[in-house]
């Protein structure tokens, strides 16, 4: 395995198996300063920039597990502008982090920060690019977003969609990423 890679797998052990924060941020954040100041050489730097938009998305859902949503964010916009390059670039590896992922997790910083206009933004882009299970979660979030946000009519209009894909039953909580907390609860 390429340095990066092995680096990349003992963040992922402490972020994921042992919930240490602080030790996996330290190690993503190695990562892309690595990749960042270009450092490395050869496979390993191509493999670290290819999973940069992963970095940032890990370092921006530790900042959001421990509710620094301002810094979460940043994170997650710069996980955007890694996605955009490595996707320019050609550089992107299979991997599950992808514009709709992060737009979702800058709307939900947004969304905690009671800032719903910008919600609503990043939600609704994030709903764009969500297949059609998947949008439901989103459509759920965009419309308490719009509600906070005091635009009650649009509101209105997306929590009727989704009570008729609910009464409809095309609604399947056992698909993936579907959580019933994302629709019900705003219902």
């Amino acid at each position: 395995l390429a340095p990066g890679n092995k680096l990349n797998d003992l963040a992922h052990r402490f972020y994921w198996n042992l919930q240490n924060y602080d030790e996996a941020t330290k190690i993503y954040q190695y990562l892309t300063d690595k990749a960042n100041l270009s450092s490395l050489e050869g496979n390993a730097k191509n493999e670290v920039i290819a999973n940069l938009q992963v970095f940032y998305y890990r370092l921006g859902m530790m900042d959001l597990k421990r509710s620094n949503y301002y810094t979460a964010r940043q994170y997650f916009i710069a996980g955007v502008a890694a996605l955009k390059e490595n996707i320019a670039n050609d550089n992107v590896d299979q991997n599950w982090v992808d514009m709709r992922l992060l737009n979702n997790k800058i709307a939900q910083c947004y969304y905690e920060e009671n800032n719903f206009i910008n919600a609503v933004k990043y939600y609704k882009e994030a709903y764009y690019l969500t297949d059609i299970q998947g949008r439901m979660n989103k459509l759920a979030m965009l419309a308490l977003s719009e509600y906070l946000d005091n635009q009650i009519d649009s509101a209105t209009v997306h929590f009727q969609q989704i009570e008729k894909y609910y009464a409809d039953g095309k609604i399947n909580y056992t698909y993936g990423h579907v959580s019933p907390l994302y629709i019900d609860w705003p219902l």
